[in-house]
C-alpha cells in the first residue's frame, strides 16, 4: 500500500514508518520525516538511528504540482490537496484531531486511520465524534483510553513496540539512577519534586533536553548514547507524565533490560478523577520491575538494587522479557497488517461536508485557501 502519514512526535513516527516500510509499503511523511532520505539525517532525528526510507521524488513533485506545502509556522496553515491524497490508499494521521477536522472534506476522500499517542486524552473524542460516525477509524495507543470522556471507541489497540534497533546488553557497572525526560522540572514540576526526594542521598543522572540547569543533568543524549546509559546505570527511575498513558521513555528502559522502579500514586496518576496511566498495571512488583507509592518507598528499593547488583540483573532480565512480550513488533506488525487491510476495504466516502459542518469545521484545503489560518 502506499501511506499518506502525519506525525507530530519524531520518534514515534521514526518506529511505526520503520515498521510500515518493513511490512513492504510505501509512506509519504507529513511529519517529521518529510522529504526524508538517509543521507539527510540531521539533527531533528537524532533521537533514532537513520531509516531505509528514501522519499520518492515522484510523490515530492506530486506534492508541489497538486499545490500542496507545510507550513514551517503551524500546521493550521498546512495545504494539503485532493489531488495529491488520491495518490494514495490509505492516510495515518498521529494524534492531531484539529488536523483531521480542518482536512477532512480533502483527507477522506481516501480511508483515514486516527493513531492516537496518549496525549489529549480528554479533549480529541468529542471532537472527533461526527467523523467517527462518517468513517473515520481509530487505532488506540493504550487501553486505557477507553476511560476518556466522550470514548468513541476503537477499531485496534496497538502499543508502540520496543526500539527496533537491539540496545546493548546491561551489565549495570555504574552504581547510579538514571532517568531520563526532557525538560523534566518544567513540564512535571510535581513529579520532579518526589523525584528529588526519592534520590536525595542516592547517586543519579537525569537525561534529556532542557535539564540543563537541574543537577546530575547530562543534557541531550543521541540515540547511542541514550542506550549506553541505559546498559551502564544500575536501575531506572520512571517518575514523569504520571497522568497519562503515554510511556515512551518506560517502553524504551523497560527493554533494554535496566530494573525499573516505577512511581505508582493516585496523587499524580489521577487526571479529572480518573486513571489513565498503566505502567503500575504492567509492572509486576518485585518479579520484573518494582512499584511504589512514595519517595520513601522508592529510595530504599532504589538503594537496595544499587547495592545488590545480582538482584538488579535479574529483575532488569525479567523486565526486558516481559517488555517483549508487551511491546511486541512483531505483534504490532501483525495488527497493523489486519487494519490497513480493513480500513482499505470498508471505505465508503460518505457525506464529508455534512460532517465538517457538524463541527464547525473549514471546507475543502485547496491552494486557494493557503493564506488563510484555521481557528
Amino acid at each position: 500500500m502506499r501511506i499518506l502519514y502525519f506525525g507530530v512526535h519524531a520518534i514515534l513516527e521514526h518506529d511505526e514508518i520503520g515498521l510500515f516500510t518493513a511490512m513492504g509499503h510505501e509512506v509519504f511523511s507529513l511529519g517529521s520525516y518529510h522529504g526524508y532520505t538517509p543521507d539527510r539525517h540531521g539533527p531533528t532525528h537524532d533521537f533514532r538511528p537513520p531509516l531505509s526510507l528514501r522519499t520518492p521524488a515522484e510523490l515530492m513533485r506530486l506534492f508541489a504540482a497538486t499545490g500542496c506545502a507545510l507550513s514551517p509556522r503551524s500546521v493550521t496553515e498546512h495545504v494539503i490537496t485532493a489531488g495529491f491524497v488520491d495518490a494514495f490508499d490509505v492516510i495515518v494521521v498521529m494524534h492531531d484531531a484539529h488536523f483531521i477536522t480542518r482536512n477532512w472534506a480533502v483527507l477522506s476522500r481516501r480511508p483515514v486511520i486516527w493513531r492516537t499517542i496518549g496525549q489529549c486524552i480528554y479533549e480529541f473524542d468529542p471532537l472527533l465524534k461526527p467523523l467517527r460516525r462518517a468513517g473515520l477509524r481509530i487505532v488506540r495507543y493504550s487501553p486505557m483510553e477507553r476511560r476518556t470522556r466522550g470514548y468513541i471507541g476503537a477499531d485496534a489497540v496497538i502499543r508502540f513496540h520496543a526500539a527496533p534497533a537491539p540496545s546493548p546488553p546491561w551489565h549495570g557497572s555504574e552504581a547510579c539512577v538514571f532517568n531520563t525526560t526532557n525538560g523534566f522540572a518544567s513540564r512535571y514540576p510535581r513529579e520532579y519534586a518526589v523525584f528529588r526526594a526519592a534520590l536525595d542521598g542516592l547517586p543519579y543522572r537525569l537525561g534529556g533536553a532542557g535539564n540543563e540547569a537541574l543537577a546530575n543533568s547530562t543534557g541531550f543524549l543521541s540515540a547511542p548514547a541514550l542506550m549506553a546509559a541505559l546498559a551502564a546505570s544500575r536501575a531506572y527511575f520512571y517518575c514523569s507524565g504520571l497522568h497519562l498513558p503515554y510511556t515512551l521513555s518506560f517502553i524504551e528502559a523497560w527493554s533494554a533490560g535496566i530494573p525499573l522502579v516505577v512511581y505508582d500514586n493516585r496523587a499524580l496518576s489521577d487526571y479529572y478523577g480518573r486513571r489513565f496511566n498503566e505502567t503500575g498495571r504492567l509492572i509486576r512488583h518485585g518479579r520484573d520491575g518494582y512499584r511504589a507509592s512514595s519517595p520513601g518507598q522508592a529510595r530504599r528499593i532504589l538503594r537496595q538494587l544499587l547495592e545488590d547488583p545480582a538482584r538488579a540483573a535479574a529483575i532488569g532480565a525479567a523486565g526486558r522479557a516481559r517488555a517483549a512480550e508487551v511491546f511486541s513488533r512483531a505483534r504490532a506488525q501483525a495488527q497493523w497488517a489486519q487494519m490497513l487491510e480493513l480500513a482499505v476495504r470498508s471505505h465508503v466516502p460518505g457525506d464529508r461536508r455534512a460532517s465538517l459542518a457538524a463541527i464547525g469545521g473549514a471546507g475543502d484545503n485547496t491552494p486557494a485557501q493557503a493564506g488563510a489560518v484555521a481557528p
